[in-house]
């Protein structure tokens, strides 16, 4: 059975901010710079405060169960026999307002657009190749670069049907590509069940 999420009185509300201290130089996501609570913030924490200590770890122990109900694993191939996981969920949101997620989805669709031009390249005039901006050496010997597929570029339709990509916020609030993944649809999956969890422990 999963340990509690907080060690407290189970009658006692939460108050999430008691005790919470930004962290110097890093972006912080619940403060602004003049430690005044953000605004997409503002309805979260106070629906979380109305909650107890024993409900939220009711509710944990209840996410974690639906993941395991369901069959949300991971593997981690790195380690000997690639061991199976429990998929982790924070139960508390990284909010995003609207004109900010314009800003993160015109740079992905951008990337997007350009990891399909790279994608067509390699698969087809390989032009990539001939004005020497990637090594050969790097591409043929690559283990995911299939030969057999040689002529698939030439489509004048996209190619990527799929791209996740890992983001990171920056000191200023920024946000960066720290990895993409354009090879399997794994990441819709966990997304959906993530939405499916967090709608039956804290339905709206």
């Amino acid at each position: 059975m999963a340990q509690n999420f907080m060690v407290n009185p189970s009658n006692a509300r939460l108050n999430l901010r008691e005790g919470y201290t930004p962290i110097p130089s890093l972006y912080d996501e619940l403060y602004d710079g003049e430690g005044n609570l953000r605004t997409k913030y503002e309805f979260l924490i106070k629906s979380l405060d109305a909650l107890t200590y024993d409900e939220l770890n009711r509710r944990k122990r209840d996410s974690l169960r639906l993941l395991q109900e369901n069959g949300v694993t991971y593997n981690v191939y790195e380690e000997p026999g690639a061991v199976e996981r429990l998929w982790s969920l924070d139960l508390f949101p990284v909010l995003m307002e609207s004109k900010e997620w314009e800003e993160v989805e015109r740079g992905l669709v951008q990337r997007a657009e350009l990891l399909d031009a790279v994608f067509k390249d390699v698969y087809g005039p390989r032009k990539l190749l001939y004005d020497k901006k990637i090594p050969p050496e790097i591409l043929f010997s690559s283990h995911d670069f299939l030969r057999q597929c040689n002529g698939f570029g030439n489509s004048t339709v996209n190619e990527l049907c799929f791209m996740a990509s890992d983001l990171a916020r920056q000191e200023n609030g920024s946000f960066v590509v720290i990895g993409d993944r354009i090879q399997a649809p794994s990441g819709s999956g966990y997304a959906l069940e993530n939405r499916i969890v967090l709608s039956r422990i804290f339905p709206s």
